[in-house]
């Protein structure tokens, strides 16, 4: 395990080659849509030896794989792909919200899930921490939502805002609410982000905010797909971004290069290094139902009453019936697996999900990586931060994505 730590330089390049060729070799896991991966014949490659040490497992040990339980009876092989998993993990700083007096007894925001209102409630308390040693006064919100980011930076710090969103519905809704109407130190515009928005946001907060920006922050809750890169390029940029705090997501959205080239990316990788290191090295689609209870007997008929055929016609997604054809087809995958072929997926699951944290770790590095080398090409002296929201089980996987300018 590696840490990334906020006063130390990260070594990219060293961690990004070790993670290609790791994921180069064990690309057969998770370079197929789990829509896929039978017709790709992902299953086959599972090792049988792996597979015989799966099965020794209890239920309680096969979910504790991807959290780093390895046996010292279980083969090479399998031992060597989990310790190399171990020795990729990033151990980040963890942001520890802190009950402040302001917050303890807050009320609860309607139409708001456990898991987002303690997301919001966090990177509010982080802004707290850190940006408002910049004393900012004005908060730029890139993917603004329903704007409830937006009010709790104002309702606790009493700082303008400027929420941005590129769903109109969304805007309308944040505007016809009182407590946003009644007051011009929240507002909101429709406007999808890009990197040719900097001018556009600038003459906005300039017209609604008397002369704003001199300073301000951009911040983001969901930063979506490639929204964080522009929020990047923004902080690096304009003069006014005094500092930048996101949470990035939404990962498979990320747009692609072409519509020939589905899995190569506009946006990844960003970082030269990253660039570097990679160079050197449908018809149909099925939208899977949850199961109602554990079958007894696994038949055609009872498989394909799991799942949805959708086909697209025109401009719109039908749902259609299941042919003579496809019940021959999955007859025939019944027959080549049997009854293990559930217990296979569900094997190729739980390696997924083992590898999802250092694809994960790998796209947040470049991003790192690409804002630093940027910032360096430009003489701009910056701190930067990449924390986890403390995993309570409800947002596990969080991150915090934090660049301030030094004066």
């Amino acid at each position: 395990m590696v840490q990334f730590i906020e006063t130390g330089p990260f070594d990219y390049e060293e961690y990004f080659s070790i993670a290609a060729q790791f994921l180069y070799k064990y690309q057969w896991i998770f370079c197929y849509n789990n829509t896929k991966f039978i017709r790709c014949g992902v299953l086959e490659q599972l090792p049988r030896e792996w597979i015989t040490d799966l099965d020794t497992l209890s239920n309680e040990e096969f979910n504790h794989i991807p959290v780093g339980c390895i046996k010292d009876t279980w083969c090479d092989s399998f031992r060597e792909f989990l310790l190399q998993v171990k020795m990729l993990q990033v151990q980040y700083d963890t942001h520890e919200n802190i009950d402040q007096p302001h917050n303890r007894h807050k009320q609860k925001r309607k139409g708001i899930n456990a898991k987002k209102a303690y997301e919001i409630d966090n990177l509010c308390s982080f802004i707290e921490l850190e940006q408002f040693r910049k004393d900012a006064t004005l908060f730029i919100d890139f993917g603004s939502g329903l704007g409830y980011l937006s009010e709790l930076i104002h309702e606790r710090y009493g700082a303008k805002v400027l929420g941005i969103e590129g769903n109109a519905t969304l805007v309308q809704t944040c505007n016809n609410r009182s407590s946003v109407s009644t007051s011009k130190a929240v507002q909101y515009c429709h406007h999808y982000i890009t990197d040719d928005s900097f001018g556009f946001i600038e003459q906005q907060c300039s017209d609604r905010f008397d002369n704003y920006p001199h300073r301000a922050a951009v911040v983001g809750l969901h930063a979506c797909a490639d929204l964080s890169i522009t929020a990047i390029n923004c902080f690096l940029h304009c003069k006014w971004a005094t500092s930048l705090t996101i949470m990035p997501c939404c990962y498979h959205r990320m747009k692609p290069l072409d519509e020939k080239a589905p899995n190569e990316f506009q946006n990844f990788p960003l970082s030269q290094e990253l660039r570097t290191i990679l160079l050197e090295e449908q018809d149909e689609a099925v939208r899977v139902g949850k199961l109602g209870s554990t079958l007894e007997e696994i038949t055609v008929e009872n498989m394909l009453e799991q799942f949805k055929l959708l086909k697209q016609l025109e401009c719109n997604t039908r749902e259609c019936p299941w042919t003579d054809q496809h019940k021959d087809r999955m007859s025939a995958l019944l027959q080549k697996y049997g009854p293990e072929g559930p217990k296979l997926a569900e094997y190729l699951e739980c390696l997924q999900t083992c590898l999802q944290s250092i694809c994960e770790n790998v796209i947040l590095l470049d991003r790192m990586c690409y804002m630093e080398s940027e910032a360096n090409r430009s003489s701009l002296k910056m701190r930067r931060k990449l924390v986890r929201l403390r995993d309570d089980g409800l947002s596990p996987r969080c991150f915090i994505f934090y660049a301030s300018k030094d004066e």
